[in-house]
């Protein structure tokens, strides 16, 4: 998670460790950058507004260096064009805060479902694609 407010962090990492996810914590986008070192995670929950960066330019950065990773932005200053603009940046998600910690573990659930359907996807196309040595797979029957 990125998100600059301590309490705000604290909070998350209790809600999301209690339901048995691994959390890492950055409070910056110089924290993020540091995080880009290290493995890429299935999530990142993005404070819109950081001290060095707004989270609307970070979002590409994420999508670039970690393209799997769903990212769900949250916000104190929520507005309808702030939504639809970080959903064309590559956000998965947006969600207000203060939030309702069901409402958020809803959406982290489902962003993660996301996450796990497209590499499934991923995972068939390849599996068909070397069956077939890169054209279509074409079944004969007799029935038919």
């Amino acid at each position: 998670m990125v998100d600059d407010a301590p309490e705000i962090q604290e909070l998350l990492a209790i809600l999301l460790q209690e339901e048995g996810h691994e959390v890492s914590k950055a409070g910056d986008a110089a924290g993020l950058n540091e995080a880009f070192r290290g493995a890429q995670p299935d999530l990142v929950l993005l404070d819109l507004k950081l001290p060095d960066a707004d989270g609307l330019d970070l979002l590409p950065l994420i999508k670039k260096q970690w393209a799997d990773t769903e990212v769900i932005v949250l916000t104190g200053n929520a507005t309808f064009e702030a939504a639809v603009e970080a959903t064309k940046r590559g956000a998965y998600g947006f969600q207000n805060k203060p939030f309702e910690s069901k409402s958020l573990l809803v959406a982290v659930d489902r962003a993660l479902e996301h996450k796990r359907l497209t590499e499934e996807t991923s995972t068939l196309r390849q599996t068909l694609l070397g069956m077939g040595g890169g054209a279509s797979p074409i079944f004969q029957s007799p029935a038919m």
